[in-house]
């Protein structure tokens, strides 16, 4: 169980909720919703679809080992390509989505 600091000093540090990017209450209300709604989203992603070696990781581990590894553009010939890694899909991502649809969400 993550503690209200913790998770105060995730959303301050690793989410620029720390950060306003206006003067205007709304907007920054809305800045703030978006950053605990990104925080929910990894928490999720840990705890369902990721190894349990990322379950304690913080958004810039995740970012730098998983988000940023898994393909690179290339400009190639007047196009641009997405080359994908193929062992970081086969070991991390796979088996990922596996988790995910084989969740029961209920249908209704």
């Amino acid at each position: 169980m993550v503690s209200f600091s913790q998770v105060h000093r995730i959303l301050v540090s690793d989410l620029a909720a720390g950060v306003f990017p206006s003067a205007k209450h709304g907007a920054n209300a809305a800045w703030l919703r978006l950053q605990v709604i990104t925080y929910n989203l990894l928490q999720l992603l840990k705890k369902v679809a990721l190894p349990k070696e990322y379950v304690d990781s913080h958004p810039k581990r995740l970012r730098f080992m998983i988000f940023t590894a898994v393909g690179k553009l290339v400009s190639h010939a007047g196009q641009v390509l997405l080359c994908i890694a193929d062992k970081l899909m086969a070991v991390l991502i796979l088996p990922g989505r596996r988790k995910i649809a084989a969740l029961n969400f209920g249908t209704r």
